[in-house]
Order: structure tokens, then sequence, then C-alpha cells
């Protein structure tokens, strides 16, 4: 009969429980992650970087007119990545528009002057339920988010600014996205000629790590 000493055995059982750390570690995975699904983690500090998927354009729906810009880029900083079935969250420091223009059935002559989000830094959820809903809300409840249009009309200045408590969206691993469809905004203040109501959507990707050596794309796991 073969016999083992109590070293032996101890040893045994020593790297067994190292093997079984490694593995453990090993599968553990957090909410955001670069280069692939299930990787690196997304460190706190990171600096995430998008901009409008190639071939789209921001649009934002006033009543019989809309403004629609071709550029639009977003810098945020990761605040938390927790393990994966969890939320991160993010600050969008920035977001900047350009190459806009307004089309105006009901006015026409009305030409963009500029557009600009204020109130920043917005506050970005991004969780890896169902769907990878992503939300963003202002920064502190007596900052919330407001976009602020000003156009001209000969040698009338038109500012219409615009309020949402939250807009909803979603992430997705297809092309490292976040889509926002038809969120609505509420007219705040401004010029009477103003619509009242606002609607927009844009889809932003891929998303990037600008922390990271090469700025690979970020995953939602």
């Amino acid at each position: 009969m073969r016999k083992f000493s109590i070293a032996a055995v101890a040893a045994s059982a020593a790297v067994l429980t190292a093997l079984a750390g490694t593995a453990q570690a090993a599968s553990t995975t957090h909410v955001l992650t670069v280069g692939k699904a299930h990787g690196t983690a997304v460190k706190t500090g990171a600096s995430l970087r998008t901009g409008l998927i190639k071939g789209t354009q921001i649009v934002f729906a006033l009543k019989a007119e809309s403004l629609t810009c071709k550029v639009s880029n977003l810098v945020a900083v990761d605040g938390t990545n927790p393990k994966a079935k969890g939320t991160a969250v993010e600050l969008l420091k920035s977001q900047s528009f350009a190459k806009c223009s307004i089309h105006d059935k009901a006015i026409p002559g009305i030409k963009f002057r500029s557009l600009k989000a204020s109130n920043l830094p917005y506050v970005v959820s991004v969780s890896d339920k169902k769907g990878d809903p992503v939300k963003v809300t202002g920064h502190l409840p007596s900052k919330p988010l407001v976009f602020t249009v000003v156009a001209s009309l000969g040698t009338i200045t038109v500012t219409c600014e615009y309020q949402a408590k939250v807009l909803n969206g979603h992430a997705s691993n297809k092309a490292n996205e976040i889509s926002i469809v038809n969120q609505k905004f509420k007219r705040i203040g401004g010029n009477t000629l103003c619509p009242a109501s606002a609607g927009a959507t844009a889809f932003f990707g891929p998303v990037r790590d600008f922390s990271v050596k090469g700025h690979p794309k970020v995953f939602v796991n």
C-alpha cells in the first residue's frame, strides 16, 4: 500500500488552493474592460473619449425644424468601475459640437450660430444589466442637463435653452457604441420663436480609453 506523508498532503493542498485562487482571479471581470470583453479593467481616472459614429450625425428635432451636427466629441473620466453585475460611473467633462446647421420649414433663412452643453460635468452611469443601459444626469440636482442653441434670423439673434432631467441610452459591444434615441428636452428659456420641446438622437462610438497605449476600445461586460 502506498503511503503519503503529512508534509506531502499539506504541500498538495497548498498548490490546489493557489491554483483555485488563480482561477478565481482570472474569472473576475469588471463592468468596463479594454481591448476585449472580460479583458483588463478600465482604471479609475481613465480618460474615455468618443465621437459620433462615422457617417452619422446628432439630430435635435425642434418641431418644424431640426438642428443637425456632423461632429460631436465627448471626453469623460472614469469614476468607479466595479466588478461585473454592477454599474460603472463616469463624469462627462466636455462635449463639443461642429459642422452644425438648422433646417426650418416654417422659418426660412434662419442660421445656426452655436450649440453648447451647460452645467458640465454630467454623470454617466453604465450598467451591465440586460441591454447595457446608459443613463446621463446632471452632476447635481440643482444643475441639470442644459443645452443652449443660438441662431440668427436676419439681424435678430434667437437663443433657445433646453433642459432634460435624464437621458437614457444603451451601450453595445458590436461597435463599442452608446446610442441615445429620441430623448426629450423641455424649453426653459430663450426667445418665443423657440419650440416648447425638442428631441435628440445620437450614436457615439467607438468609445476608447486614451489612458492606455494604443487607445483600445472599451467593452461592457
